[in-house]
């Protein structure tokens, strides 16, 4: 949760680098975005390598600085998808998106999660359900299997991107229950914390998946205009 409050600030920072301009049907935007959260993406794991075993030390507090710095990449690519997929300019029926969208990457899943299960069967002899192995995949694939749930609910969503209203008051409260109230639980005494946080689930507040945030947030900020006073607000939170 560390990190939450940071991404959410500084991820909405990026309205002016992802308006839409096309270049032989491409988004070059969108695909240079795609280029630096990749690059982010590497640095993210390789700086949470040992992340454990060096704590307390200088090369924890770098490797930290390194591992909060790019936790925007995957929220980035989430926000790519949701204004690809959120458009309404573009026809997406369920039928193609179950044939094409989602079978495609649950084909990927299925693929790889095969191949390092393979992997890991001739290193560790001992283990006797590969089927496990595949259909659990390996821990880094969560990316995926959010990404398939948020492909099934892109007909949900995308009725709630049609009225600008109702999109911001989604996204008000992805922020408040996704984000920022998580974000408190860490600064609060042990006795009040597992009070709030027990009602906190037991009302079921984080329905709101803040990753369902990010996918209506794309769209959002790709249509939207944000005033200068509020971009101001936003990097200052952001950094």
């Amino acid at each position: 949760m560390k990190s939450a409050g940071f991404h959410c600030g500084l991820l909405l920072g990026f309205r002016f680098f992802v308006i839409m301009t096309q270049n032989n049907k491409r988004i070059i935007q969108f695909d240079v975005l795609r280029v630096i959260a990749a690059f982010a993406v590497v640095l993210l794991h390789t700086s949470v390598h040992r992340y454990d075993e060096t704590f307390p030390s200088a090369e924890w507090d770098v490797r930290n600085l390194y591992d909060s710095f790019s936790r925007w990449c995957v929220p980035i690519f989430i926000m790519i998808s949701g204004a690809l997929f959120l458009d309404l300019k573009k026809q997406i029926n369920i039928k193609t998106l179950y044939s094409k969208n989602i079978a495609h990457l649950f084909f990927i899943f299925i693929l790889w999660s095969f191949i390092y299960a393979v992997d890991r069967k001739l290193r560790d002899s001992s283990i006797d359900n590969i089927t496990f192995l595949v259909i659990q995949g390996p821990i880094h694939f969560w990316f995926l299997k959010m990404l398939i749930v948020l492909y099934f609910s892109v007909p949900i969503l995308r009725p709630i991107v049609t009225d600008i209203k109702t999109e911001r008051y989604f996204l008000c409260l992805s922020f408040v229950f996704a984000f920022f109230i998580p974000m408190l639980f860490p600064f609060m005494k042990d006795s009040y914390r597992q009070f709030i946080e027990y009602h906190y689930h037991a009302y079921n507040l984080n329905i709101l998946s803040g990753y369902a945030g990010y996918f209506v947030l794309g769209h959002y900020l790709t249509n939207n205009a944000v005033r200068k006073t509020t971009k101001t607000i936003i990097y200052v939170l952001g950094l």
